[in-house]
């Protein structure tokens, strides 16, 4: 099979492969998706590429076959492919066995295990990336196959940093509401002013978005702002809050923190030292409110923004770093929790290339509970595009470790919990009729509900074994109304 240069194929919703990338000995997966007389149009799964090929002898190929392809030669802008095809039963293992023994890769189960992931993946076979590979999971114990794929598929360095983060997702040790929680905890107890500096600076910060409408709200109490020190401040804001909360049912710990942002930017004349004097008096106060800009709130079957507590923990984790105050020497503990928490959000951004996972830090009634969210679309080929699939983790206290299986078709609502503790199914039986009426609420018909026990939790790396019919996602979080 020969191609060039001028035998690109000409899609413009196709980015063109570069053939001068491919050497001598290279493999890659193909996709035949036409073929007319001696001439083939392929798709380069690797590359996501289109291009096309004359053949030099009838191959037998089929429309939609998947070949592996073998590179021969490439000289001159003209490469010679040779489809890798074998009338054997066991012909990916023969493909394995002398991929392994061309590029000279020790015959164990690491290399055939990297081959075969690499061939699944559709990723090209280079002689060079192969013993890069090879040695990333020889030097680290905790890095195998699977999650190697995994921070290659949403273009994520192999470090010791990202393999610990990976490995933190997978087996939740460390759930991002707790950090949080404990993060609000670490600051209460310190005295140190530059740190409390830093916090106003948050707080009077810009980019911060206000939950209920503060303006409306203040309008007319404008005597806040001809406050001459912080006693009177205080003393204003006091009843301000007490107003407020009697007359919307809004706790003071809702509203605080946007309270005191609308105010420092409402007057640019205003003297925000006072405001920074206030937050340094009242700090356990504040601590609280600010906890709660970090949750996403469902009160009401209201929903914050997700995105907006993912940023307010992002920038209040990068002030505290950013500080004059030295926070690795004012305390080691914080200045670690701190960074974890910021590697996490990077790493939860850099997964969702390809991958859909979120820890969510929900704030539920009085309680608050970490779920973890994986919404999965059907294949793109598949003519119901509005069926959507989502799996809701909860670590509930009295009930145990529960996932939700939630499929949304439509308006309808089916139902699949998995239970670690099973007894607990009858609490739940119990409540079906209220979520039924919940959902009808919100406009969506629960029609099914099951229920099985849970032996394994699902996670980033075996959750496409929990649904083996979905299809791949396209990393994309797709239309889902989570109040569902």
């Amino acid at each position: 099979m020969r191609i060039n240069d001028l035998s690109l194929y000409n899609n413009k919703n196709h980015k063109l492969v570069n053939i001068s990338d491919l050497k001598d000995g290279d493999v890659f997966r193909a996709e035949v998706m036409d073929i007319k007389q001696n001439e083939m149009v392929l798709k380069l799964m690797g590359a996501d590429s289109i291009i096309s090929a004359k053949t030099l002898k009838i191959l037998g190929l089929k429309i939609g076959e998947f070949v592996n392809f073998k590179v021969t030669s490439n000289n001159n802008n003209q490469l010679m492919l040779e489809p890798m095809i074998t009338s054997f039963q066991n012909a990916e293992s023969e493909v394995i066995q002398n991929t392994i023994k061309n590029f000279k890769l020790p015959d164990n189960n690491i290399s055939e295990d990297l081959i075969k992931k690499m061939f699944d993946n559709s990723l090209l076979l280079g002689k060079e990336s192969l013993i890069n590979f090879y040695n990333l999971l020889k030097e680290n114990p905790d890095l195998d196959t699977k999650k190697l794929f995994i921070l290659l598929k949403n273009n994520i360095s192999v470090t010791e940093e990202s393999i610990n983060n990976l490995n933190s997702f997978i087996n939740q040790n460390t759930h991002l509401n707790n950090q949080a929680d404990e993060l609000i905890k670490s600051l209460g107890s310190m005295n140190n002013l530059d740190i409390t500096d830093t916090l106003a600076d948050f707080i009077l910060g810009k980019g911060l978005k206000n939950n209920i409408k503060i303006n409306e709200l203040v309008a007319n109490n404008k005597e806040i702002f001809k406050s001459s020190n912080v006693d009177e401040f205080g003393i204003n804001i006091e009843k301000l809050v007490t107003s407020i909360s009697k007359s919307t049912n809004v706790s003071q710990n809702d509203f605080m923190i946007d309270l005191l942002n609308y105010i420092g930017k409402a007057d640019e004349n205003f003297d925000k030292s006072l405001i920074k004097e206030y937050i340094k008096r009242n700090a356990s106060e504040i601590l609280a409110s600010l906890s709660n800009k970090l949750k996403v709130d469902l009160k009401n079957n209201n929903l914050d923004n997700i995105t907006d507590s993912y940023k307010n923990i992002y920038k209040l984790t990068t002030s505290l770093m950013d500080s004059r105050s030295g926070l690795k020497e004012t305390s080691e503990n914080l200045f670690n929790n701190v960074s974890e928490i910021r590697q996490k959000i990077e790493f939860m951004n850099q997964i969702l290339q390809y991958d859909t996972y979120l820890q969510i830090p929900l704030k539920l009634n009085q309680n608050e509970y970490m779920p973890e969210l994986y919404v999965l679309k059907n294949k793109k080929h598949k003519q119901n595009a509005s069926n959507i699939t989502a799996l809701l983790c909860l670590d509930l206290s009295k009930l145990g470790y529960t996932e939700v299986l939630i499929n949304k078709n439509l308006n309808n609502i089916s139902c699949k919990f998995r239970l670690e503790d099973f007894d607990s199914k009858e609490t739940f039986v119990t409540y079906m009729n209220d979520l039924k009426l919940k959902l009808s609420s919100l406009g969506y018909n629960l029609i099914s509900v099951s229920y099985e026990n849970l032996d394994t939790k699902t996670n980033i790396i075996n959750k496409s074994n929990l649904l083996p019919d979905e299809g791949k996602e396209d990393g994309k979080i797709h239309s889902f109304d989570i109040r569902v």
